[in-house]
């Protein structure tokens, strides 16, 4: 009898990409094109709690931002054309990945409300007051998105990417 289950998960690791490779570069981490981060907090260099969300960072040249004075939607189709990207996995401690998840709550949360509040003005009394509550809403979204993305891409290209926000404790880690 055959025992070979082909709707089985896979039993080997699916991550191929090596960890010794990355190197300090300043205040920034260099990744080479094919390697990972390795597992370890980018703030205080603990073990990284399992298991490592990966990202797909994007970064184009600064000099595109000048298209927006132009034109903004002129500067995001361009943007959108030449921009590079790439895969990585910034690891977070339980104690680093809980604070920012605090941060972005002291945001999210007002802003849930403030949506939920404005639609039920709009329902109930005045539909223009309601707009802009819900209006408010979204606004206090973008605090949140700046507040989640400590981590960014500051330059990515053929050889490898580099990346900032990560802390001196997992920079020294890398020399």
């Amino acid at each position: 009898m055959n025992t070979n289950n082909p709707y089985a998960a896979p039993k080997s690791s699916v991550t191929t990409a090596t960890h010794s490779e990355c190197r300090r570069d300043g205040k920034h981490a260099f990744v080479p094109t094919g390697s990972d981060l390795p597992p370890r907090c980018i703030v205080c260099n603990d073990a990284a709690q399992t298991p490592i969300k990966e990202r797909t960072l994007y970064w184009h040249s600064p000099w595109l931002y000048l298209l927006v004075l132009v034109n903004l939607l002129i500067y995001a189709v361009i943007a959108l054309i030449f921009r590079s990207k790439t895969k990585v996995s910034p690891g977070y401690c339980a104690t680093h990945l809980a604070a920012r998840q605090r941060k972005i709550n002291w945001f999210r949360i007002p802003a849930f409300l403030l949506m939920l509040g404005g639609i039920g003005i709009m329902v109930v009394d005045e539909p223009s007051s309601g707009i802009i509550v819900v209006v408010l809403g979204f606004l206090l979204v973008i605090p949140a998105i700046i507040v989640s993305n400590t981590f960014r891409a500051v330059r990515i290209d053929k050889s490898g990417a580099k990346f900032s926000g990560c802390k001196e404790p997992f920079l020294a880690s890398l020399e």
